[in-house]
């Protein structure tokens, strides 16, 4: 296929195991096949693969030994999620060492961290100083790219909407670069009890409020309360992983079970990791009092972007 497009600016990307060399030139080799015990695995064919010399670029998403991973919810891969969010953020002059720079670290502590003892490093083979984007001139001042369309809402079988009285949750920046500060606004129709989890890029879990510093979570009808708020001990400040993020404030007319007895010693915010959005929902309502709580829901998302 390769040898079949007369052209030189040709990028491949390989998001798959064992993926790194698979363009090599001019190397029999024998078929990667594994044994599901249906029947014997042809482990004696041989192909020969690609051109004699490399003139096209190959992204990789880990060595010829290693796995690539799926997200930890699944609902994606470590290398394409990482890569996408890195190109949004790239200039138009960049290189192919540039964007992989930027890939490889946040791919490697990603599978570390919820892998253990796993590892995924992502290759580049070609030319990594060529420009990334071809009809880029090298000469030309640097450009940022314009921002990616914010994502659409949950699915629906996650999307269980709860809207006994209006509310309402803002950001006072519709973007952000990393090491801005974030101030989030919730409002309701009428006196209730709200907690705010924060889904980053990577979907982990963060309840923002009520936290260590700002532990009353009552809010009164129509008097908007800022996160944080004035003379906060905290700030929300952006940090990787970067991508779009998700805010889901939760309001009930009733406190959160689980927020009773909270132990703040030693922690400033509560993480709960992965959880599905309609759960937040009705996480720390009883069931025995469900059909007895109003309960409101509204959702806000923003990209974070690096410097």
């Amino acid at each position: 296929w390769l040898d079949q497009i007369h052209t030189d600016k040709v990028t491949v990307i390989l998001d798959a195991c064992f993926s790194g060399t698979a363009t090599r030139m001019g190397e029999s080799v024998r078929l990667k096949t594994m044994d599901f015990g249906y029947y014997p695995p042809q482990r004696k064919t041989k192909v020969t693969l690609g051109r004699k010399q490399i003139k096209h670029v190959l992204l990789a998403a880990s060595s010829p030994e290693q796995i690539s991973w799926m997200l930890a919810d699944q609902k994606g891969s470590v290398f394409t999620t990482i890569l996408a969010d890195v190109l949004v953020n790239l200039t138009a002059t960049a290189t192919y060492d540039a964007l992989m720079n930027a890939v490889i670290p946040q791919v490697q502590q990603y599978v570390a961290h919820y892998y253990a003892d796993q590892e995924q490093t992502p290759q580049l083979e070609g030319n990594g100083q060529t420009p990334l984007f071809f009809g880029a001139d090298s000469s030309a001042q640097p450009v940022t790219p314009p921002p990616t369309p914010v994502p659409t809402p949950e699915t629906p079988s996650e999307d269980v909407q709860y809207d006994d009285f209006p509310l309402s949750i803002s950001t006072n920046q519709p973007e952000y670069r990393e090491k801005d500060l974030m101030t989030v606004t919730v409002e309701a129709a009428r006196n209730c009890y709200v907690r705010l989890y924060l889904i980053n890029a990577r979907q982990a879990i963060t309840q923002l409020f009520p936290n260590a510093y700002q532990q009353d979570n009552f809010i009164r009808a129509g008097q908007p309360v800022q996160i944080p708020g004035t003379g906060a001990r905290f700030y929300l400040e952006m940090t990787p992983p970067f991508g779009t993020e998700t805010l889901k404030a939760v309001a009930s007319t009733v406190q959160f079970e689980d927020l009773l007895d909270v132990d703040w010693q030693g922690k400033t915010f509560l993480d709960f990791r992965k959880m599905l959005l309609s759960d937040m929902n009705t996480r720390g309502v009883a069931v025995r009092k469900i059909s007895d709580v109003e309960i409101s829901q509204a959702v806000e998302r923003y990209r974070v972007r690096s410097r």
